[in-house]
């Protein structure tokens, strides 16, 4: 299955058993244990896909080519296509690289204009004003900033 939405590239194998899975899992798990997922895909989710049968490896070597493209892909390599594409590159917030701990008394003088600093340099931060609703729990969210 491959997704070709630029914004979004994504390709999956998947495997549809007639029988009874458990003997095919152990073989993933004993050859390739770091392979084996196991995911609920509904029909619904595949419709928005390009689908391709394989009858044998000789159809998957005339689709899946090396440098990409081919029948099922409309894109190449996903970092070509950002490369000569960059509108197409995704927009994710950033991790953020430091947390900012402090006293609230120290906050506008301090805190505000250190991260504003930090912000300017495209270095994430992680401060409770921005990151904690006021329905949150900040013993919930804190830990993630950490």
């Amino acid at each position: 299955m491959v997704n070709n939405n630029p914004y979004s590239l994504e390709f999956y194998i998947t495997v549809n058993l007639q029988d009874d899975p458990k003997k095919f899992e152990k073989w993933v798990r004993d050859n390739y244990p770091e392979k084996l997922k196991r995911h609920n895909i509904f029909l619904n989710a595949l419709l928005s896909f390009n689908l391709m049968t394989f009858i044998d490896e000789t159809m998957v070597d005339l689709v899946l080519v090396e440098e990409g493209g081919g029948p099922l892909f409309l894109w190449i390599e996903k970092y070509l296509l950002e490369s000569n594409n960059p509108q197409y590159k995704p927009m994710k917030p950033e991790q953020s690289r430091v947390f900012i701990s402090h006293s609230s008394k120290d906050k506008d003088l301090i805190v505000n204009p250190i991260n504003a600093y930090l912000q300017a340099q495209g270095i994430a931060t992680w401060l409770d004003s921005y990151e904690i609703d006021y329905v949150t729990c900040p013993l919930q969210t804190g830990p993630s900033g950490v």
